[in-house]
């Protein structure tokens, strides 16, 4: 089964690399790929090296921690399940803060959301010994402790390292930044909703369809709200409406019945893009990838509503909804306490300079176009660039 979730967690991030990609600006497009791939290997060290204890210890202690995976093959399977989990949060922040942060400045943050904030939140939540699941938390797939996780970072991550030049304005309006590549986007969220689609179906057989049902009712939903909205199908309202669907089924997927699942899905197809919309314009929080709204928003939804359709009765029913609001609160409570501490450390160093950001960072930061052959440069290297 670890196989299985290896490939599905591969395709979610083969699938972020293009849709990330996409989504910036050609001069930005080599580095968000380099950043994908470097979250992902310092992602997966982290947590083995301390993460991996948190999470498999066997004390009620959260700090009583066990290293045995470091020499006992035989924890092997449990720590890669999770290790494989955890490099889902990481990657959720990249996007949010693309197109301006340093590339160094950024491997802090994966850290700490590697090795301790994600392991301590699904010890609470998976282990028989968290005392989340001995309240019976209804969350396998982490729409809490993951999703949840990574959207407070790049939420908080967003508003540490300020907007895109130009992205605001002072007469309160703001300027759509259009990434190079809408198709190779598309194509990218559709590559994470396979993986993670995929990822459901370790579950079982009625958590995989409830996945693809939930991803599909966002995908109406929001070209319905398109629709109404704007007159026209969005493109990008649906990629944020499919994507939110998945990520709130994940707390309920193998809980809750397939009708459910589509009204799960479509509620988060209209609630997600309405909320990326809002962050955008009204919070004045520049988020390209739209991270903050798809992960935290549509996880915080599927927290509850696994809860609410849960199928425990009436009495059973609003002691779920009260596990998985104290489970909700939880996860943005720790989550925002380090993202808050990490990115008050990283403040001076976050944000990449005004020259490095009007040049791009591909050719600021790795010296490197993304599109040699079609991109006019008159700085042949940024090491000739002048001051």
């Amino acid at each position: 089964m670890s196989a299985f979730i290896l490939i599905s967690i591969l395709l979610v991030r083969v699938g972020l690399g293009m849709y990330l990609a996409g989504l910036t600006r050609a001069k930005n497009a080599a580095g968000v790929v380099a950043r994908v791939i470097c979250d992902f290997g310092i992602a997966a060290l982290a947590f083995y090296v301390l993460g991996a204890a948190i999470v498999t210890q066997e004390n009620n202690r959260i700090f009583a921690m066990d290293f045995r995976h470091w020499f006992n093959a035989e924890a092997a399977a449990e720590v890669s399940v999770f290790l494989l989990f955890t490099t889902v949060a990481t990657g959720i922040v990249i996007g949010a803060l693309g197109e301006r942060s340093r590339f160094f400045a950024m491997l802090p943050v994966t850290i700490v959301l590697a090795a301790v904030v994600v392991p301590v939140l699904a010890f609470w939540s998976r282990s028989s010994l968290g005392w989340l699941a001995r309240l019976s938390v209804i969350d396998d797939f982490g729409a809490s402790w993951l999703h949840m996780a990574g959207g407070v970072f790049a939420l908080f991550g967003a508003k540490a390292v300020g907007a895109r030049s130009n992205k605001y304005h002072r007469d309160g309006s703001a300027s759509i930044i259009p990434g190079h590549s809408v198709p190779l986007a598309g194509l990218g969220a559709l590559i994470m909703f396979a993986g993670l689609a995929s990822l459901l179906a370790a579950g079982g057989g009625r958590a995989a369809l409830n996945g693809v049902l939930a991803g599909a009712a966002g995908i109406v939903a929001s070209l319905v709200l398109g629709r109404l909205r704007y007159g026209k199908p969005d493109v990008l309202l649906m990629i944020t409406g499919m994507l939110g669907g998945v990520v709130a089924i994940s707390a309920g997927a193998a809980n809750v019945y397939p009708i459910f699942a589509i009204i799960i899905g479509g509620g988060a197809g209209v609630l997600v893009p309405w909320a990326a919309v809002e962050i955008d314009m009204r919070l004045r929080i520049d988020d390209p990838a739209g991270a903050v709204a798809i992960h935290l928003v549509g996880g915080a939804w599927g927290t509850v509503c696994a809860g609410i359709f849960c199928g425990r009765g009436v009495g059973g029913t609003f002691q779920a909804i009260g596990v998985q609001l104290l489970a909700l609160v939880v996860a943005v409570a720790v989550s925002a306490a380090a993202a808050f501490g990490v990115f008050k450390f990283l403040a001076s160093n976050l944000r990449s300079n005004e020259a490095d950001e009007f040049d791009g960072l591909d050719l600021a930061e790795h010296d490197i176009g993304a599109y040699p052959d079609f991109q006019q440069n008159s700085i042949r290297s940024y090491h000739l660039r002048e001051a």
